[in-house]
């Protein structure tokens, strides 16, 4: 259902969040190799307390990344990178020992859909 991919938030659980945020209008693609975050998307971020996200890197703020198992994108970037992180630290998604899967919380399971209207028991809604 979910691992990490170097530092951001991959299989099921990563690409329906990556559609989420497309859906909502949060990011959009000019190119082939980079999103950029709309007006909405930059609200949403400042409202996450993530507003250090859109400060200038010389890494991309935020990216497509092919899935290798969904053969879909997930997010990756300055922006997957923190989201990762706050959801292990909100405990919304917990390592598994010894490997790149992590298990999605009941917590999380709550959150992921409040938040972004993804149902990760086996779906997602549309709503956002």
């Amino acid at each position: 259902m979910a691992r990490t991919c170097y530092d951001h938030l991959a299989g099921v659980a990563g690409v329906l969040l990556h559609d989420a945020l497309m859906r909502a209008g949060y990011l959009v693609a000019p190119g082939p190799k980079a999103y950029k975050l709309t007006r909405a998307g930059e609200e949403w971020v400042s409202g996450l307390g993530l507003a250090d996200v859109l400060a200038g890197s010389r890494s991309p703020m935020a990216r497509p990344c092919l899935d290798w198992s969904e053969r879909k994108p997930h997010l990756a970037g300055r922006l997957a990178a923190h989201l990762l992180d706050s959801f292990f630290r909100d405990g919304w998604i917990a390592r598994i020992r010894d490997t790149r899967a992590v298990r999605i919380t009941d917590r999380g399971l709550r959150q992921f859909e409040r938040a972004y209207g993804l149902n990760l028991n086996g779906g997602h809604s549309e709503a956002l």
